[in-house]
């Protein structure tokens, strides 16, 4: 098994030849470099080790397509490596880090227009910089009555988000399934519309004419995204969010099953999640509340926790949307498909209103961006988090499987078994949330550790990882190996036809230029 790797670092004098033309294009004040203590900002908040190997030659800040061009064409020159960001808060796999040191970052968050907003239709489009709690409040300002449908972070973006293939909770929490049109630019600076490229339709009917070409944007290094048209929910008549404790694994299988054809039929409306019990309970507490011994919280702690929280080892969120009789009669739904399984609770706002998991959860599953998620990593103190998630059937048998692999191995590690399954039509997303102290090396390795090991399980159990932390980009591309990995060199293929030089996020998601060569794994 072979790994691409980046070739010299651009000397010296190039390199500053290549500064002084960026500053030419976008403006002196735009560009940082080592010495500018702004660049400081280009690096994984939440890193798993020392990382001045990653870090960036500079950073530039273009305001417009234009100086996007510009920037494409000092990089095919001085054959530069740029790394896009958006909002920069990739956090858990990345945050705003390039994958490689010497790269310049391609910083799009000046560009942070609500460019339009459709009440008719039902949609917006935004450009790269804009955020979920921005966009939040342009809606608010505008007197809107449609909905965004944010992710668990607030100040990240639509635009990222969707390339990320991330996901929300509203019953448009498919990211991928809302966006339609956007516009880009290739690596030698041709400006790209997609959907129709028709100015009257371009946001209502993604598929336009030919082969859609949308998806080969996400996770990829093709081309550099600036706007997108974003599909919003118009104001439900209704909601009521609701949360379903179950006491423990055997209950978690029996309400997977249950479950399933309900989310076949469409009767669970929003992205419905179950999480685990330190999952929920991070949210309002600490695991030393609980516990003044190291390593994961064991029996009797758990049981204290449960109870005071009023929590299940396992935790149903959802809502229900649209008028009074169409909440009561799905719920009716189902509480029927739920009632059956020994000690299953059924809880609404009013007897929630000090469950600070609950509170994070209607609001986001309501469309209100929320910051809440990040009091999570309160949970060991100055805490950080590394995300591992891998898709599964929908199944009790796969779901339970999934749990006792993963939480032996958090625990084996040293870690609190901190996850949520994230219910899809035919799907389970299983996400694994690493939380450790915040730059404290032993715990940066441990995190680094678990999430290698949770990977190699994964593959071994059949179940691909649909996201990627920097660390883990080459590892998890060349894990989708089908007969002799034809799909990835299918894509490098096209990324040596759309960006010759490899200019663009080289690395990125395991894709590599052909000018990157090729080096045995370390």
């Amino acid at each position: 098994m072979t790994r691409d790797a980046p070739p010299a670092v651009v000397d010296a004098k190039a390199a500053q030849r290549a500064l002084a033309a960026l500053r030419a294009a976008v403006g002196a004040q735009w560009v940082f470099d080592t010495a500018n203590p702004e660049l400081d900002n280009y690096r994984d908040a939440y890193r798993l080790a020392d990382d001045q190997a990653q870090r960036p030659l500079a950073a530039v800040l273009p305001a417009n397509l234009k100086q996007i061009q510009q920037t494409l064409a000092i990089a095919r020159r001085y054959k530069l490596a740029l790394w896009p960001i958006s909002t920069g808060r990739n956090l858990g796999y990345g945050g705003a880090a390039p994958l490689n040191g010497g790269a310049v970052m391609l910083d799009l968050q000046r560009m942070k227009r609500v460019l339009e907003v459709n009440e008719q239709h039902a949609y917006a489009v935004v450009e790269a910089g804009v955020s979920y709690l921005a966009l939040h409040s342009h809606l608010k300002k505008i007197g809107s009555q449609l909905w965004l449908d944010p992710t668990a972070s607030g100040w990240g973006g639509p635009l990222a988000n969707f390339l990320e293939r991330g996901v929300g909770y509203t019953p448009y929490g498919q990211h991928s399934d809302t966006q339609c049109g956007m516009q880009l630019l290739l690596a030698d600076g041709t400006v790209v519309e997609t959907a129709s490229g028709h100015a009257k339709t371009r946001c209502l009917y993604r598929y336009g004419q030919r082969a859609w070409v949308d998806g080969l944007f996400n996770q990829a290094n093709f081309g550099i995204v600036t706007r997108i048209g974003v599909h919003l929910m118009p104001a439900p008549a209704g909601y009521r969010p609701y949360l379903i404790t179950l006491r423990s694994d055997e209950a978690l299988h029996a309400c997977i099953e249950a479950l399933r054809p309900l989310c076949l039929a469409g009767v669970l409306q929003a992205r419905t999640t179950l999480m685990s019990l330190p999952r929920a309970a991070a949210y309002g507490t600490t695991r030393a509340a609980w516990q003044s011994a190291a390593g994961p919280l064991r029996g009797e702690a758990l049981a204290k926790l449960m109870a005071a929280l009023e929590l299940g080892q396992w935790n149903l969120y959802g809502a229900l949307y649209g008028a009074e009789p169409v909440l009561n009669s799905r719920w009716r739904v189902i509480e029927n498909a739920v009632r059956a399984i020994p000690g299953a609770g059924f809880h609404f706002a009013a007897t929630r209103d000090q469950d600070a998991a609950f509170k994070c959860r209607a609001a986001l599953l309501g469309g209100t961006p929320s910051m809440d998620e990040y009091h999570t990593l309160d949970w060991v103190g100055a805490g950080a988090h590394l995300d591992f998630s891998a898709v599964l059937p929908f199944a009790g048998d796969s779901a339970l499987a999934a749990c006792h692999t993963a939480r032996n191995l958090c625990h084996a590690h040293g870690f609190d078994y901190s996850a949520e399954f994230q219910l899809e039509a035919r799907s389970l997303r299983h996400e694994v949330r690493i939380v450790f102290e915040r730059d404290v090396a032993t715990r940066q390795r441990a995190a680094h550790s678990l999430h290698a090991a949770l990977a190699a399980h994964s593959v071994r159990d059949g179940h691909g990882s649909p996201r990627a932390h920097l660390a883990f980009m080459d590892d998890t591309a060349m894990s989708y190996s089908w007969h002799d990995h034809t799909l990835r060199r299918a894509h490098q293929a096209l990324k040596d036809v759309l960006d010759p030089h490899g200019v663009i996020a080289p690395g990125k998601s395991g894709l590599w230029p052909g000018r990157y060569v090729q080096r045995k794994k370390s």
